[in-house]
């Protein structure tokens, strides 16, 4: 796929833009323990935003892998992933006892 745009992000830095339908995200760590922490919102419908327990609970899962899709708290798909690089999973801080900081290399994203 054509790369059309790449941005750079330093430690704690923030951004936000629309990834309309259809595009490709890709991230990737530049460090052994970085992290990506992300809010997506519908964006023709800001009241609408992603839900982790709607995201595990309706495809009876505990974490995330390829194939699996991000769904919004209206129960619709707003993201789904197409490629990682954590030997097939990306482990969910929002069900797990404590932190504990992932390593990891690279994540990738699509809108579906």
């Amino acid at each position: 796929m054509k790369k059309i745009w790449s941005r750079t992000l330093r430690p704690g830095e923030k951004w936000s833009g629309n990834i309309g339908r259809g595009k490709y995200i890709h991230f990737k760590a530049l460090g052994d323990d970085a992290n990506v922490s992300m809010l997506m919102y519908n964006m023709l419908d800001t009241s609408e935003r992603y839900n982790m327990p709607d995201t595990l609970k309706a495809q009876f899962i505990s974490s995330l892998t390829k194939g699996n899709v991000l769904m919004s708290d209206n129960g619709r798909v707003l993201a789904s992933i197409v490629r990682t690089a954590l030997d097939g999973m990306i482990r969910s801080q929002d069900i797990r006892q404590g932190f504990l900081p992932m390593k990891n290399t690279e994540r990738q994203l699509t809108r579906r």
